[in-house]
């Protein structure tokens, strides 16, 4: 398997959820728990589980966005992958498919692809906080889209 996830079953025998390149990780997961029982909150959680570990070895991108490297053929999917830099991603995609002159269109487009699926913040802004000994500390604040301030 590509991915092998363990998983305490509810009578404390353990199993795994395995995943093979090309499987559907919704139908993987949904027959596993079929197949041991486990009721809609606890498939629920393995699901998300099971994708962020996928997701963690690469195994399925964070942002994937279609892009057309020579007309009449179809589309290849730019991706980004967990861990990944946008820049370097681009560059990589741009010089295999031999379209460096499309570098920076490419990278806006994966930029606000992760926007859009708020996988990547469309604003940080570093925020000095004050601690109660006196002392402060800088944190970050992220901004995804659809988020308000007040």
């Amino acid at each position: 398997p590509a991915l092998s996830v363990p998983v305490t079953l509810a009578d404390g025998t353990n199993a795994s959820v395995r995943l093979f390149v090309g499987d559907d990780i919704a139908q993987a997961v949904s027959d596993f728990a079929v197949e041991h029982g486990l009721d809609a909150d606890s498939s629920k959680q393995l699901l998300l589980n099971v994708q962020r570990r996928a997701e963690i070895a690469k195994l399925v991108p964070l942002v994937s966005v279609p892009v057309v490297v020579e007309v009449g053929a179809p589309p290849v999917e730019l991706q980004l992958h967990e861990g990944d830099n946008v820049k370097q991603a681009v560059s990589a995609f741009a010089k295999k498919h031999h379209i460096p002159n499309r570098v920076d269109e490419l990278q806006r487009m994966l930029l606000d692809a992760s926007h859009e699926q708020r996988v990547l913040p469309v604003h940080e802004v570093a925020v000095d906080v004050k601690q109660g000994n006196g002392t402060s500390r800088t944190a970050m604040f992220y901004l995804f889209k659809g988020e308000e301030l007040e």
